[in-house]
């Protein structure tokens, strides 16, 4: 890993996130109304990913841990802040690089595919629309006495 890489890959999970929520939580304060703030994390702020990721996973136990106190520091004002950990999702940028990514020859990929999916209970990736249902129900008053929490939405991944 490239100490650019390195760079590139927290300022856009990490910083990104400290700068969204910076900005929000300035005008929700002013507003004085309170209001949610919610971060994406990954199940790999909870576990190690793979070998090659060291900055992917840093970048996600940063959002985990700012995301925690971040609640503590704005709950005076009643901004609830909580995150969402995703395992595999098949959004778009995930089925371009299923597409485009040139493979070995000696590489089978529905084999590597079956392989990654038999570590998944469910058996499957999960849809972008299964992390918004989970960020619609913390945006709602059902999630009324939750902040400083994560919820993991992995079709059962870290049962192992």
């Amino acid at each position: 890993m490239t100490l650019s890489d390195f760079e590139k890959v927290l300022a856009v999970n990490l910083k990104g996130v400290f700068l969204c929520t910076k900005y929000a939580a300035l005008q929700m304060i002013q507003q004085g109304r309170g209001g949610k703030i919610i971060n994406i994390t990954s199940i790999d702020a909870l576990h190690p990913s793979s070998v090659g990721l060291a900055h992917y996973d840093a970048s996600k136990h940063g959002v985990w841990g700012f995301t925690k106190n971040v609640a503590l520091e704005l709950a005076p004002h009643k901004i609830w802040v909580n995150a969402i950990a995703p395992g595999g999702i098949m959004t778009p940028g995930v089925q371009k690089l299923q597409a485009t990514m040139p493979t070995p020859k000696d590489v089978d990929m529905s084999k590597v595919l079956e392989a990654f999916l038999s570590k998944i209970p469910m058996h499957r990736l999960g849809e972008s629309d299964e992390i918004g249902k989970v960020a619609l129900f913390l945006a709602s008053d059902m999630a009324s006495y939750m902040t400083g929490s994560q919820i993991i939405v992995d079709g059962g991944v870290l049962l192992f």
